[in-house]
């Protein structure tokens, strides 16, 4: 008995060790990038009748999104929220961090929504996070969205990104 259980103590170390050295070298093989860059802005809808989000990105070129709001087009349901999701990569994502990453979104006809998402909030010991948004009313015009991140009130990275809503008889 004595013997089975260090035989399976030894097992169980050893693969602890073995999973501990491969996160180890995960670790290590992780390239820390110099600066902060948004890689992507990423959107879907929000199905406010059913609570979920659509899978489609709404910046796919081959989506009509012509009057969503009322659920027309390629839209599936109406349309009145979008989730924005902006991807970023940098050298640090904690607590000593003074920044945050922003949206501004803009549409003719509707007022500016600009809101941030503070760095210590997306806290992690990686090099990669999304920060979420979500824009409320612009379903009619191109909705154009701006990310940034700033450091140290510095705006170090923005990318743009646009959904362009239709609407019309």
């Amino acid at each position: 008995m004595a013997t089975r259980f260090v035989l399976g103590l030894t097992g169980t170390l050893l693969f602890i060790g073995v999973g501990s050295a491969a996160f180890a070298e995960d670790r290590k093989e992780s390239r820390v990038p110099e600066r902060y860059e948004i890689t992507a802005i990423r959107t879907r809808a929000f199905f406010h009748e059913s609570g979920r989000f659509d899978e489609r990105e709404l910046q796919d070129p081959r989506l009509a999104l012509w009057n969503v709001y009322i659920g027309e087009g390629d839209a599936g349901g109406n349309i009145d929220n979008t989730l924005v999701l902006v991807d970023v990569e940098g050298p640090a994502f904690t607590s000593k961090v003074k920044g945050a990453v922003e949206l501004l979104a803009t549409a003719e006809g509707y007022p500016d929504a600009r809101t941030a998402v503070p760095i210590h909030a997306l806290f992690t010991e990686g090099y990669r996070v999304t920060a979420p948004f979500l824009v409320h009313g612009i379903s009619c015009g191109d909705l154009t969205l701006l990310a940034r991140v700033k450091i140290d009130e510095k705006i170090v990275a923005e990318k743009r990104g646009v959904v362009p809503f239709r609407c019309g008889e």
